[in-house]
């Protein structure tokens, strides 16, 4: 018995059939199935920003949260904030509150800009019960099938009141003047008919605020004049007479149903912006949600007063701001509070402690991230959230401590206010905790982002356009590239930014001005991006030096700049045309240079470049997601698995932890371990034994024509190439992990050509290759069990393995059609049908099982479907010599029997291979 033929014997068991029926499925996952490189997690910090929070009534632990007009939608929990997903709306974007029925938990209204929409299953279905744009919303408490809507047209509210839960609606009389618009509605908790109203009205651009009441269920209504815009009604449902109001200084409270206030703030500090209200019914507390301390360092407190606002006593305290407040309506005691840190906190003992609830929560845009070298697992990220007011985003800078498990979250302050659309973050190596921002202006944090100091003593006009290069060699030594008096300019600053100078004037002003870029590999030099190629220095920035990039960069600019291990310089070129390429490499300093993006789509945008300094990996962040290539550029193939925004805004590599890769999307930031030299399946790349083995195919003819084979997969361990067309299948590779037979991987080829060509291996946690080269005229398969050892040495040489000659056919004739089935193939436009039965020693004939590849290619499995034995092709050669050619090619030693049938002529061959050798049959006279 043969090694080969011991291999199979191992791997399938002797006389063991697979069912026919497995050929459907495998059928439908004929697809690639080599595993992907990159499997990205989400580990950014959680939303905050928070506008609306509702929990049900009856449903311990069901809270519902809003974020308003930031388009973020409505997200449900079921666990008391321990887990949430996002509720399951059409357009949900265009929902920002919930409002939840104050007796069946599974009834809840959303409110958004497409109208009310409303669910009777909890969530699971939505049905939009009318379509007006909501800007207020109210259920009766003691009558829940009693709704009220508001909305505006034309500058005049509109109210409209429903009596069976929003089945049908009626109009309400017009509110009297001068009111334009209402934002709150709420109804009193015992009496149905008593409505409550705050709006506004402009008048000669200013906003007035409007108080309204009815008493007869809207159709007329009284006016209160308010001194101050209130946002929160509370009513007491022990006295509804008592009614409460909060504006930014603190709550007012009246004893007459609203026609008369009085300040309800003994106690409550001066300095505190409050931002919601709730009263407990049971309990009659009242909890209020503020913001106090500086713009550099806000506060976020909660107070409670347990006498209806006469006293009050300050509860908590965290360094962001809280809004809003929910109470639980089943279980007493426990609050939800909306956190712009980390999203949600929850307390179990009426707001004394607090405790972070956001797992599954909704993620935060990233838009750059960064580590600190100093500090082995810190790392930053810039997000944007919703601010106070929910129309405007407010960008924050988020801290990781432990690889991303837990953040901490600021809005980055310095001495002239927020620092807004922060760009450019760059963590400086010599201290830990020292960050650099660049966008509106530069400053500086020795705080890991808390606090910041301005360094805006930039010269005057000059326009940033780029992050600041902190010097990876000189302490205090800042870099920063932009326009000056309309040129284009590299600044250096020796003392940390506080004083700056001109040291590269790169010409006239263009819409980019390049990047900065440190080479890793090369200590002092320095390179700036610029019109037509780029600069270089070897001193630290004190000269420079101009390299082009050739007459093919025309007025595109070098934006970016990267090296890798061999010390290869990588150009990443803006703006990109129809007919200009967008990366280029080098490999001699920028002497010369190769366009690398012509694997990647034509229609995507590349908004980030990383080349791997410790390997030769190249990264892509796109507009649709990220691409790899491990061979220069060469070949570029996705690597999404895990990855839900498409969109990434910048890529980084862990310094501190070799083989990490973060990617910062509009949705979140995602967290990958790199392939080592893992396999990249392309058009001209096939991966094999699960991605650790990559092979290629060049093919040639005598009249010059060449180029590389189109690969396919077929399973986990083999695949097709395709010379000339993807469709013409001329070799097919099978792989087996063969070493608990003889320590060695084992090839098999199974060839339908005599073209010349050359198949390249290469395994890739080493490197090593093995070659093999058929010469012209040649038609022969190839076994090799001797390539790669379980150490992964590669035998030395190329291989060109000889075979016993085709084996005669035996020829036949009879009549029937081809019907494609289980064991039968139909080939050359169904013309044929092919089986073929095979067998072991001293047991029975087994039908091999059929599976289509292409229109006149196809394959047979004999004990698994992921190991093909057999590749058959039929070929309508008659204009060239009267007769349909036969390829056969046998990737396995068993001894099988393969009829080919013209069903139109009934002539039928059976070629028949005796175990113990490959084989390939050649019959160019059916």
């Amino acid at each position: 018995m043969t090694r080969f033929r011991r291999g199979l014997d191992l791997l399938a068991g002797a006389g063991r059939r697979v069912p026919a029926g497995l050929l459907v499925l495998f059928v439908a996952v004929a697809v690639p199935l080599a595993a992907q490189p990159l499997r990205w997690t989400a580990i950014g910090s959680r939303g905050g920003g928070i506008a609306n929070l509702a929990t049900a009534a009856g449903g311990a632990g069901i809270v519902w949260a809003g974020w308003g007009f930031s388009g973020l939608g409505l997200w449900r929990s079921l666990d008391g904030g321990a887990s949430w997903v996002p509720a399951a709306l059409a357009d949900p974007q265009s929902y920002y509150a919930a409002a939840t029925d104050p007796v069946d938990p599974l009834v809840v209204y959303a409110e958004g800009a497409n109208g009310l929409a409303k669910t009777i299953d909890g969530g699971a279905t939505w049905t939009v019960i009318n379509p007006t744009p909501v800007g207020a919303f109210a259920i009766a408490p003691s009558a829940p099938a009693t709704l009220y809507l508001a909305s505006e047209k034309k500058n005049q509210p509109v109210v409209l009141r429903s009596d069976d839960r929003g089945a049908t609606w009626q109009r309400l009389p017009p509110l009297p003047p001068p009111t334009q618009a209402l934002y709150e509605l709420d109804v009193d908790p015992v009496d149905p008919n008593r409505i409550y109203a705050l709006g506004y009205y402009v008048f000669d651009i200013l906003s007035y605020p409007t108080f309204l009441r009815s008493t007869d269920g809207g159709k007329s209504w009284i006016s209160v004049d308010l001194q101050d815009f209130a946002f929160k009604l509370q009513i007491d449902g022990r006295a509804p007479w008592v009614v409460y109001r909060l504006h930014e200084q603190g709550p007012m409270r009246s004893h007459d149903y609203g026609a008369t206030w009085e300040p309800a703030t003994a106690g409550l500090p001066a300095h505190v912006t409050f931002s919601d209200m709730v009263l407990d019914p049971a309990t009659r507390t009242l909890l209020l949600a503020g913001l106090s301390g500086s713009l550099s360092r806000p506060l976020g407190q909660v107070w409670r007063s347990a006498d209806g606002g006469t006293s009050w006593t300050k509860l908590s305290e965290r360094s962001s701001a809280i809004q809003p407040l929910a109470l639980d309506r089943t279980l007493p005691g426990r609050v939800y509070a909306g956190a712009n840190d980390v999203g949600l906190l929850v307390s179990v003992d009426s707001g004394q402690h607090w405790q972070v609830a956001n797992a599954g929560f909704v993620p935060l845009g990233a838009y750059e991230v960064a580590f600190d070298p100093r500090t082995p697992r810190t790392l930053y990220e810039v997000t944007e959230i919703t601010g106070l007011d929910f129309y405007f985003l407010d960008t924050q800078i988020a801290r990781s401590q432990d690889g991303g498990a837990t953040w901490e979250r600021w809005t980055p302050y310095d001495e002239n206010g927020p620092l807004s659309q922060v760009g450019g973050l760059a963590i400086d190596p010599f201290a830990a905790g020292s960050l650099y921002i660049s966008a509106p202006w530069p400053a500086h944090s020795v705080d890991g982002g808390k606090t910041w100091r301005s360094l805006n003593s930039l010269p005057a006009g000059f326009e940033i356009e780029s992050g600041i290069l902190v010097d990876p060699l000189h302490a205090g030594t800042l870099f920063l590239a932009g326009h000056l008096n309309d040129r284009d300019v590299v600044l250096r600053s020796a003392d940390g930014g506080t004083s700056w100078a001109t040291v590269l004037d790169r010409g006239e002003s263009a819409s980019f001005a390049g990047t900065l870029f440190a080479d890793p590999t090369s200590p002092g030099v320095l390179l700036a991006g610029g019109r037509g190629g780029f600069w270089r220095s070897v001193n630290g920035g004190q000269t420079w030096t101009f390299k082009s990039l050739g007459a093919f960069a025309g007025d595109q600019w070098a934006f970016s700049l990267q090296t890798d291990s061999s010390h290869d310089l990588y150009a990443w070129l803006v703006p990109a045309g129809p007919d200009l390429h967008t990366l280029y490499r080098s490999a001699d300093q920028g002497a010369t240079w190769t366009a690398i993006d012509g694997g990647l789509p034509a229609d995507i945008q590349i908004n980030d470049f990383v080349a791997d300094p410790q390997g030769t990996a190249l990264y892509a962040g796109t507009s649709d997601g990220v691409y790899l290539s491990q061979d220069g550029g060469a070949h570029w193939a996705a690597a999404n698995q895990g990855l839900v925004s498409s969109y990434v805004n910048r890529l980084a590599l862990d310094p501190t932890r070799g083989g990490t890769l973060y990617a910062a999307t509009l949705d979140d930031l995602y967290v990958s371990s790199l392939p080592a030299n893992f396999c990249m399946p392309s058009d001209a790349v096939l991966c094999l034994a699960g991605g650790r083995f990559a092979a290629r195919v060049h093919w040639s003819l005598t009249d010059g024509t060449a180029g590389d084979a189109h690969a396919a997969a077929l399973t986990d361990g083999s695949g097709s190439f395709g010379f000339w067309s993807p469709r013409n299948v001329e070799l097919t590779l099978k792989m087996i992990d063969g070493r608990d037979s003889n320590h060695h991987f084992w090839l098999f080829g199974a060839v339908l050509t005599d073209v010349a060509y050359t198949l390249t291996v290469t395994e890739m946690a080493t490197g090593l290759q093995r070659t093999y080269r058929n010469p012209r005229g040649r038609f022969a398969n190839f076994a090799d069990t001797d390539a790669f050892d379980v150490a992964g040495t590669a035998s030395a040489g190329a291989a060109s393995l000889s075979l016993p000659a085709s084996i005669p056919p035996v020829v036949s004739a009879s009549t029937s059609g081809c019907a494609p089935a289980a064991d039968t193939l139909c080939l050359a436009r169904s013309r044929f049908a092919v089986r073929v039965d095979w067998s072991l020693p001293g047991a029975g004939v087994t039908p091999a099982v059929a599976l289509p590849l292409v229109r006149n290619t196809g394959a047979f499995w004999f004990f698994s479907p992921q190991l093909p034995e057999l590749v058959v092709k039929v070929f309508d050669g008659r204009s060239r010599n009267g007769h349909f050619w036969v390829f056969l090619s046998g990737l396995s030693s068993v001894a099988y029997s393969v009829t080919v049938t013209d069903t139109v002529t009934g002539a039928r061959k059976r070629y028949d291979h005796p175990a113990g050798a490959l084989a390939a049959v050649e019959d160019t006279s059916f």
